[in-house]
């Protein structure tokens, strides 16, 4: 019923450069791709027996080893850094009307509850590990960010039993 103020969920992203895009993935997410995959490479091998001269798409298998990992100590939400994340992103429309928008909810909750993380970058040639602040943290490629928030919101509806899986 109460928050631990002290307690931090660990959030792990899996991603891939493609270009100027990620391909994100949490751990689970990755191995449900991998395990669709090998159902979908099962069905075309089926396929290319029945039709021998039809040519099928190749599918590249997703490997671990091309991906690399981002983990971020984020708090749990209490009820206090709720309301404000919510107050927060209360902003004037252009007739000075205050709405609610989505898009100040989300950075909020990313640049409050983003406490570490093991995120490296390259600078004068060296690989340096990048501090958090709101700057680094509203600097993530947005796919990133998106699945960090995303993996956030998964985890943080589980029990202990079901984290531990």
């Amino acid at each position: 019923m109460f928050i631990n103020p002290d307690e931090l969920l660990e959030v792990e992203v899996m991603y891939k450069s493609i270009g100027r895009q990620y391909l994100v993935f949490s751990r689970l997410d990755f191995h449900e791709a991998q395990a669709n995959q090998q159902i979908a490479i099962q069905k075309i091998e089926k396929e290319k027996n029945k039709y021998p001269d039809k040519t099928f798409a190749k599918i590249e298998l997703l490997k671990e080893e091309d991906f690399k990992t981002l983990k971020v100590q984020m708090k749990v939400l209490n009820w206090k850094l709720y309301n404000e994340l919510q107050d927060n992103a209360m902003l004037k429309d252009v007739n000075g009307e205050q709405e609610w928008s989505y898009r100040a909810f989300k950075e909020g909750k990313l640049a409050k509850l983003v406490v570490s993380w093991d995120a490296t970058s390259i600078s004068d040639g060296k690989l340096v590990t990048m501090p958090v602040n709101e700057k680094n943290i509203l600097n993530l490629a947005p796919d990133i960010a998106e699945a960090i928030l995303n993996i956030y919101d998964q985890i943080s509806v589980l029990d202990e039993d079901d984290s531990k899986k």
